[in-house]
């Protein structure tokens, strides 16, 4: 919402920490109203506060928010469209925008993990995490760095199997529940699936069929990622869509990025193919930006992957 007060109300407390969040696009501007009571309850808090930024460098440090909270992180300034590189991996100091005050690293490449020892001089002590002037690092010290690196091989070569496992089991849970929700939508969907379209668009079905798009989501259970949310929504058919994709179990012919997926619920047209039927359909360019997105697809040019799955009306 827009308005000064459920924009306020946006803001998390816990037992040791009052978190706040602040976000700034063209269509959403930062109220100066909502600065002031964010402001009044920072000067009554004696919490550790922390504030969540997404918005423009001008912006934010323009309004000097650095300084008015004890721990800032903000998301990455840089446009998302940039592919990841190693510049952030090479020079973390462009990550530091303050004391306890990070941005955020571009296109999820990282994780923000603060005063993590990097170096331990004890074999005893391999793989424990201390705090400074503990005395077990020699008279060097310990090197601490700020960010952990997700790279293919995991945490400076450690698969993080603690973490993975965890998110991994949240996220099941996340995609079960939602499949119990949206069970009841599939009896009224308007979705027909890929197959539906098969005997009067064959030369665009063969196209569809020999692509990665048919086999997008054989992907995911190999990967034994199927039931990841953030993965799944992007190797099936209409998943954020009432009627859309529920489970391999529940909607087989919605598995894989099919036909509708760009081409919006085709129910309708299946019924009467020569009825004139009035679609809200996104450009080609806009369905496939949703998905092909760094880190996964970092190289992506809509002109040449188009030409792989190129394909036209009615023949």
């Amino acid at each position: 919402s827009n308005s000064e007060s459920d924009e306020f109300k946006k803001f998390i407390e816990t037992k040791s920490s009052l978190i706040f969040g602040l976000t700034e696009y063209d269509s959403l501007k930062i109220k100066k109203k909502t600065l002031d009571k964010i402001y009044q309850k920072l000067e009554k808090s004696k919490k550790r506060t922390v504030l969540l930024y997404s918005g423009t460098k001008k912006t934010f440090f323009n309004l000097k928010l650095v300084d008015k909270f004890d721990h800032v992180l903000v998301a990455n300034f840089r446009p998302f469209s940039d592919p990841p590189d190693a510049r952030e991996r090479l020079d973390e100091s462009l990550l530091s925008i303050g004391p306890n005050s990070f941005v955020s690293p571009l296109g999820g490449q990282g994780m923000i993990t603060h005063m993590i020892p990097t170096v331990d001089l004890k074999p005893e002590n391999q793989g424990k995490s201390f705090s400074p002037g503990s005395g077990i690092f020699g008279d060097a010290g310990p090197s601490f760095k700020n960010f952990h690196w997700l790279l293919r091989e995991g945490l400076y070569g450690k698969k993080p199997e603690g973490l993975l496992n965890a998110y991994k089991k949240a996220s099941s849970n996340s995609f079960k529940f939602r499949v119990s929700q949206r069970v009841k939508d599939i009896e009224g969907s308007d979705y027909v699936g890929s197959e539906a379209c098969k005997a009067c668009h064959s030369d665009a079905y063969e196209v569809y069929k020999k692509s990665s798009h048919h086999t997008a989501y054989e992907t995911l259970i190999k990967a034994n990622q199927h039931e990841n949310e953030v993965c799944v929504k992007c190797h099936v058919v209409g998943y954020d869509k009432k009627g859309g994709f529920v489970s391999l179990e529940h909607t087989p012919h919605l598995a894989g990025v099919g036909c509708e997926q760009c081409h919006g619920p085709r129910k309708a047209h299946v019924k009467n193919p020569t009825k004139k039927q009035n679609y809200n359909v996104s450009l080609p360019s806009e369905s496939c930006s949703a998905c092909h997105v760094p880190p996964h697809s970092v190289n992506f040019d809509y002109a040449k992957y188009w030409q792989k799955i190129l394909h036209g009306p009615i023949k």
